[in-house]
Parts: C-alpha cells; structure tokens; sequence
C-alpha cells in the first residue's frame, strides 16, 4: 500500500503546528523514548520523526474518521475522549501505532499518548478536512 505523498513533506506551517501541539514537556517525553532505543543521536531527531508521524497518522485516519462529524473531532482535539469520540479516538490511535511502532507506543506514558492523539485530530480538522 502506497501513503499519500502529501504526509511525507510536511510543510513549514504544519511542522510549527505539531511542534505548538505537542509542547516541551511532551517533546522531551519522545526523545526519551526514542533515546531509549539505543542508537547514537536519535534523540536529536526525535522531533521531527514523531512531527512526520503524527502526520502520517493523521492522512492514515482520514478515511476511517470520514463520517466523523467535525464536532466530534473537535472534541477528540480538545481531549475529551469519551461517547461518540472513541471510535475515532481508536481509530487515530491504530494509526499512531502503526506510525510511531509499537514498540515506542506501548512506553510513552499516557498524557503523551492522549496529546498526540488530539494533536492528530486537530491535524485532520487543520489540514486535511
């Protein structure tokens, strides 16, 4: 299966709104992880593999959020996660897991895993819808 070409080139817009979305603390968080598999200088590109994985995660679950009114992702965006906004919370998180590996999914910790995941949905609504 090939991806859309658009979710490999981030623009400059969209990367400064993932860096904005994620924030510091949540950055930090990711190039612990990502420092944590072993290899010499990952961590300094930690960033911009998970900007281009949030991305990624984000044209992944456009189409299975397709029927998703725009409200409901708005409140997936905003971190409220329950009723109508666990299907397409699911469904984003299929998508980063896929993206980020499994392996980095299952130790981020959960406030980093929810940021991303509203982080997406906002993506989608931004950029995509």
């Amino acid at each position: 299966m090939q991806q859309d070409a658009r979710a490999e080139q981030l623009t400059a817009e969209q990367y400064e709104f993932i860096n904005n979305g994620l924030g510091l603390e949540a950055q930090a968080e990711i190039e612990d992880v990502m420092a944590s598999g072993g290899e010499s200088g990952r961590a300094t590109r930690a960033f911009p593999i998970a900007a281009a994985a949030i991305a990624a995660a984000a044209w992944c679950a456009k189409g299975a959020v397709a029927s998703v009114p725009t409200s409901v992702l708005s409140d997936v965006a905003d971190g409220k996660f329950s009723g109508k906004g666990t299907y397409a919370k699911n469904a984003i998180v299929g998508c980063l897991g896929g993206e980020i590996g499994g392996w980095a999914w299952k130790v981020l910790p959960g406030w980093v895993k929810n940021k991303a995941v509203s982080l997406v949905a906002a993506f989608i609504i931004k950029y995509i819808r």
